[in-house]
């Protein structure tokens, strides 16, 4: 399997073919992509994580941690997506497979969390009812270099509203807006940044507050 790409390998790798996926990317690819089906119910969640191991020992592990204070402990998947709800534990779930991808750096993991805890914040900041698929805006806009495939392809697999994938993609529309925006703090974009009400001081709050957030949550779910 040989997969050949140049540019910014860690964050914007420029693609020049790929001529297959490894095992792993793809069952972890497959996975996602039955976690995101707005048709899946919670059983359906619920069997996706209990058949894998160490999926359901992470996930656990990180429902019982000290950080949540739990009152009681949470000792299976079901109860897990009674206690989160469905979406969270689809959340979860997606950043530990995402974080099961071998041979990758694990900056890549740790951007992908602060992506997707800064356009959730955004989005608040922006009065959006939902911030859910924000969340997961952040998280997936790291997909192309986590399994070496143009992004438009990647996509392409999973059953995600059109609206991420254009924000994504194209960087259009409300999702698309925000991520713009958390691309333009990584960049030092100010041309960008410079039109946020509020300004850089906002940015950087939230920045920090999210970095602080995808170190904390590197430490209890993903190591």
């Amino acid at each position: 399997c040989i997969n050949n790409y140049h540019g910014n390998f860690l964050y914007q790798p420029d693609f020049v073919s790929t001529k297959c996926m490894t095992t792993n990317k793809s069952a972890a690819l497959r996975l996602i992509n039955k976690l995101q089906d707005s048709e899946v119910t919670l059983d359906d969640v619920n069997a996706i994580i209990s058949q894998d191991v160490t999926l359901s020992y992470k996930l656990l592990r990180y429902l019982n941690s000290a950080s949540l204070m739990m009152r009681r402990k949470v000792d299976t998947i079901h109860n897990a997506i009674l206690w989160m709800g469905l979406n969270p534990i689809r959340n979860w779930a997606t950043i530990l497979l995402m974080s099961s991808i071998n041979e990758k750096p694990s900056e890549l993991i740790t951007t992908s969390l602060i992506r997707a805890r800064f356009c959730e914040e955004l989005a608040k900041k922006r009065k959006q009812d939902n911030v859910q698929p924000f969340f997961l805006t952040g998280l997936l806009s790291t997909l192309e270099a986590l399994l070496d495939m143009p992004m438009d392809e990647v996509l392409k697999e999973l059953p995600i509203s059109d609206e991420i994938k254009q924000g994504i993609i194209d960087l259009k529309g409300e999702h698309g807006q925000i991520l713009k925006l958390v691309l333009a703090y990584e960049n030092n974009d100010n041309a960008v940044l410079a039109k946020v009400s509020g300004g850089m001081t906002v940015l950087r709050e939230i920045y920090l507050e999210a970095t602080a957030w995808a170190d904390e949550l590197q430490k209890e779910l993903i190591a």
